[in-house]
């Protein structure tokens, strides 16, 4: 399946335009550091450095100023301790405020600029695929959600072992007791497919892990619609005292793993399209032209290679059309073409 970008951009900063106030991008490492979260301090500083040397009375620093007082104000009393990190858009003198947090890691960043800027937060989260960790045995189930905003977790469907026994005196024989544990066990299962199919509705679920033992996996994969049998990606072995933290910093590595070699094979299949004159392109003048134009289903994009206004200018045209953005940094094939390429709609 095709790879999406995981995290909602909303439309008025893809569709920002420039005004006299700048508009303030950061990237907000919200870990902890030997008891300090760096970030407290060195995100306010970098934005004091870049209204630093503008004229105290102009519109640029006023705005700036308030900025700097919404993200203090921000990082001093709003923002979860429990998140790893946050991406922040802030334009005081236009009213502009949006901020969402990232359950990735992420290397703090401050921006000033006509534009928000777009590429730091998507190659940041790509590989941040919207994952669904199931933790179950016959019994019970866990939830752990992986998504690019956070991790959460909550008990999903349970079933009371009680309606499993049976008498001694005047009850089943062994197999007929066997065969009423294998209903039950197929009922139950086909509740916890019903709460994954939910979940995969209502979050656009792009990965499923499965943690359980023989009992549970097999009727469990059974009861899974066959769209969702195919996004299960690995069968684990959690022990129900696991923590949330400790299954996702086992399960998400991997979905990155996943993630990054999908995107490597997609570009590569892109510009091998482009070169055999098929719905593709890879010369930048053109891929410019065709993203300006609504024309791009899936951009693709090597930083390292293209000059970073140019980057931005392609990542904005994009989102505005609804076009797929791959940032593949250091990917050969992509480098050799000049650092861009894009499949058409």
């Amino acid at each position: 399946m095709r790879e999406s970008f995981p995290l909602v951009i909303p439309d008025q900063l893809i569709g920002w335009q420039p005004g006299p106030e700048p508009v303030v991008s950061a990237l907000i490492d919200w870990r902890v550091d030997n008891t300090v979260r760096q970030a407290r301090t060195l995100v306010p500083h970098r934005l004091r450095e870049a209204f630093r040397d503008l004229d105290e009375r102009s519109a640029e620093r006023t705005s700036l100023e308030g900025d700097l007082r919404a993200i203090e104000a921000f990082l001093d009393s709003d923002a979860d301790p429990a998140q790893s990190a946050f991406a922040v858009f802030s334009c005081s003198g236009r009213g502009l405020w949006f901020v969402t947090p990232l359950g990735v890691p992420v290397e703090s960043m401050v921006h000033v600029g006509d534009y928000p800027q777009f590429l730091p937060l998507i190659e940041s989260t790509q590989d941040a695929a919207r994952t669904l960790v199931v933790v179950a045995n016959s019994n019970s189930a866990r939830l752990i959600r992986l998504l690019p905003e956070g991790v959460a977790a909550e008990a999903g469907p349970h079933r009371d072992v009680a309606t499993v026994q049976h008498s001694t005196e005047g009850g089943w024989g062994a197999l007929g007791y066997q065969r009423h544990l294998d209903t039950e066990v197929e009922r139950f299962a086909r509740e916890v497919a019903a709460a994954i199919e939910h979940e995969a509705d209502t979050l656009g679920l792009a990965h499923v892990v499965l943690s359980g033992d023989t009992v549970i996996v097999p009727p469990l994969l059974e009861a899974l619609p066959g769209r969702l049998r195919a996004r299960v990606d690995a069968i684990e072995h959690f022990e129900p005292w696991d923590s949330t933290r400790e299954i996702a910093g086992t399960v998400w590595p991997r979905v990155a793993e996943i993630v990054r070699d999908r995107r490597d094979a997609e570009v590569g299949e892109i510009i091998g399209r482009a070169a055999a004159g098929g719905e593709a392109l890879n010369l930048a003048s053109e891929v410019e032209a065709a993203a300006a134009n609504g024309r791009v289903d899936t951009l693709a994009l090597d930083p390292a290679v293209v000059q970073p206004e140019a980057a931005e200018e392609l990542i904005r045209q994009s989102l505005t059309h609804r076009s797929r953005v791959l940032i593949a940094r250091g990917h050969a094939a992509l480098a050799e073409a000049g650092g861009v390429a894009a499949s058409l709609r």
